[in-house]
């Protein structure tokens, strides 16, 4: 049984190898993803997949620090993302909340 790190770390791997699929199995039915400084949330396993599959393997994700403590995890990276209306490229702070080991909810924050 692998921790919710060690599950962060191999699901963005292959995401930053062009394969969302690992990521997609860990969301919840009612999955949120907010990019803060964008002011924009997607809502929902439908929409949040289709947002990682259009950036899975163009969108990457460095992973520096790793922590979890019961259902949270904390992870910052680099990030480098060219998709339109979102490109980035910098460092980022990301906290995720897990309910029964699904992904609920992300907030992503850049610099």
């Amino acid at each position: 049984m692998s921790t919710l790190s060690e599950t962060v770390r191999t699901v963005m791997a292959a995401y930053n190898n062009g394969n969302p699929e690992p990521l997609i199995s860990t969301f919840h039915d009612d999955v949120q993803y907010t990019i803060v400084e964008l002011d924009r949330t997607y809502r929902g396993l439908k929409e949040v997949s289709a947002l990682a599959r259009k950036g899975a393997g163009q969108t990457r994700f460095h992973l520096q620090e790793v922590t979890s403590h019961g259902p949270l995890i904390a992870f910052t990276y680099d990030h480098h993302n060219p998709l339109a209306g979102m490109s980035y490229h910098g460092p980022g702070l990301a906290v995720q909340k897990y309910d029964d080991g699904r992904l609920l909810a992300q907030w992503a924050y850049r610099a």
